[in-house]
């Protein structure tokens, strides 16, 4: 699939505008590009209207089959957690997923990039690799279900899509403290960080 051509006007759709997905909009805007944002909060409107963005207040999978416009794009971004509390988190997400997949392919959306985590790797000291990912299960439910809307995303045959696992992202309001105290708390740990402006 031909990625978009420079000198044509490139368009992006970004779920989730929180703590990476609003600084990765007011930089694709930055660099002239045409992005949607959404949020579940109407107080974060108007923060993606400074960014430059156009927003929309979405909850999924709820808001999604009817926005037409949102879901426009020749990318789109996933950012949504599933939720560490739910105690439906599994199904739900798999719904959230299949609603969102459902969209995409009415809007028009060609290229797609999952925010996913390391929490898809079942627990293990050793280094990891790609293909790690799916040997073994993940420890926690939100885990599997990351792990399940990878393999899903990936066998919808008409995106392209990437997937990102994010680990110990920090950065501006997150100290990377927090993640050390986990260490010293539980023993000798690996720990993983990620700068928020790396990631962007």
């Amino acid at each position: 699939m031909p990625y978009p051509d420079e000198k044509s006007p490139r368009t992006a759709s970004i779920l989730g505008c929180g703590y990476l997905g609003l600084p990765l909009a007011a930089e694709l805007v930055r660099r002239g590009w045409q992005v949607r944002g959404s949020t579940t909060t109407p107080a974060k409107l108007p923060r993606l209207r400074e960014v430059g963005a156009e927003p929309f207040l979405l909850r999924v999978p709820e808001d999604v089959t009817g926005n037409t416009r949102f879901f426009a794009s020749e990318v789109l971004v996933l950012n949504i957690p599933p939720g560490r509390r739910r105690p439906d988190v599994e199904n739900w997400f798999a719904m959230a997923i299949d609603a969102v997949l459902m969209a995409s392919l009415r809007g028009g959306v060609r290229f797609l990039l999952f925010a996913s985590s390391t929490s898809v790797y079942a627990p293990q000291i050793a280094p990891l690799v790609e293909e790690d990912a799916g040997k073994g299960v993940p420890p926690t439910a939100s885990g599997r279900a990351l792990l399940r809307a990878e393999e899903t995303l990936r066998a919808a045959s008409r995106f392209d899509t990437t997937v990102l696992r994010f680990a110990g992202l920090y950065g501006y309001e997150r100290a990377p403290g927090r993640f050390v105290r986990q260490v010293i708390k539980r023993g000798n740990l690996p720990v993983n960080l990620v700068n928020r402006d790396d990631a962007v």
